[in-house]
């Protein structure tokens, strides 16, 4: 198997180019991390006692709740609370944060108001049904595995 996977992962940067439609793509980057035999609790940043994987537990740290209607999105990240706005029919590559724009305050209320009510009835706490909760960790959904003795 991982003579297989070292294949694929030499061949990978000559694939890319040709997938993503050459140098001058405007597509978006994209990590799919998908590993074959890694339990999704054996990690530290979901609180696994012994397992340590700050590379994982990096990219964990950079996770956003994102909503969407097709004309709007609005991004919040729980870490830092950053919140994002974009007008996608005027904006499709995402460039222009319209939350930074006093004139569109009303506008990101409104989404705020939508993942607040989204977010409270999740078991992780990121809200509480009137506001949402910035600082608060990604908590392990899942006991992680005890070490044997």
């Amino acid at each position: 198997m991982y003579r297989y996977l070292a294949c694929l992962l030499a061949l990978l940067p000559f694939a890319a180019p040709a997938v993503a439609g050459g140098a001058s793509s405007a597509a978006p980057d994209i990590l799919l991390i998908m590993p074959d035999q890694f339990r999704g609790d054996c990690l530290s940043a979901v609180g696994h006692p012994v397992v340590r994987t700050p590379q994982l537990d990096a990219l964990a740290a950079q996770g956003f709740h994102a909503l969407t209607d097709g004309r709007h999105k609005y991004i919040w990240r729980p870490k830092s609370g950053r919140e994002q706005v974009f007008d996608l029919a005027a904006d499709p590559h995402e460039e222009h944060d319209l939350a930074l724009q006093p004139g569109h305050r009303e506008l990101l209320e409104r989404w705020r108001g939508r993942l607040v009510r989204r977010l409270a009835r999740r078991p992780e706490g990121f809200s509480d049904g009137q506001k949402l909760i910035t600082g608060r960790a990604y908590p392990a959904l899942q006991k992680p595995p005890q070490p044997k003795p």
